[in-house]
């Protein structure tokens, strides 16, 4: 049976980059802008310039545009202590303990067409879905009733192989330099590939 979120206000929390990390981002003499981008077509924030911001803009444009068309991002985190942007209703609707934020990956979304959670780390600073990342997320998930999909991304192949073997099975892998792709991760030791072509 799936679970169909209940009639809320829409209510979000929005984070001002600039009173998180208590630094003044200069739009001038020659300093990079921020980087907007669109959660939804009502909603827009704005993220660093950074080699994970640009990673993180591919993932919301590209990515999901194209494998995830039909979903709703709940939560976004720009870096390991920057949070750009939280559903908060969406995400206790769904029985996911908001108070353990600085648990959850970098991207978590509501799937509607196949009424499932997808769970997203951008590789750069954290890591991947490993085994331990994975069971850690299935903890902190045990009280949802809907299926959880886990992805990682990374930005290039050369930045994948320094996890080689080490990414969860059935876990899936997306490359921004090969973004027609998705690939399954299998278990390590298999005779077949360790990444498996799936979309």
């Amino acid at each position: 049976m799936a679970l169909v979120p209940r009639s809320r206000p829409e209510r979000y929390i929005m984070f001002d980059l600039e009173s998180i990390i208590g630094e003044r981002v200069s739009r001038t003499n020659g300093a990079k802008d921020l980087i907007s981008l669109h959660i939804s077509k009502d909603v827009e924030v704005s993220i660093s310039p950074t080699k994970r911001g640009m990673l993180m803009k591919q993932v919301v444009e590209e990515f999901i545009g194209k494998y995830l068309p039909q979903s709703e991002i709940f939560f976004l985190r720009e870096a390991p202590h920057v949070i750009s942007f939280s559903d908060e209703a969406s995400l206790v609707d769904f029985r996911i303990p908001v108070e353990q934020s600085d648990r959850f990956p970098d991207i978590i979304l509501y799937e509607r067409d196949s009424i499932a959670l997808a769970h997203i780390e951008v590789a750069v600073a954290k890591g991947p879905i490993t085994v331990e990342r994975k069971k850690e997320l299935d903890e902190l998930l045990k009280d949802v009733r809907i299926p959880s999909i886990f992805f990682s991304i990374f930005g290039t192949r050369k930045e994948l192989e320094s996890f080689s073997g080490q990414l969860a099975p059935d876990s899936a892998v997306w490359i921004a330099d090969e973004p027609d792709q998705v690939y399954r991760a299998v278990e390590k030791g298999a005779k077949e590939e360790p990444l498996i072509p799936i979309a």
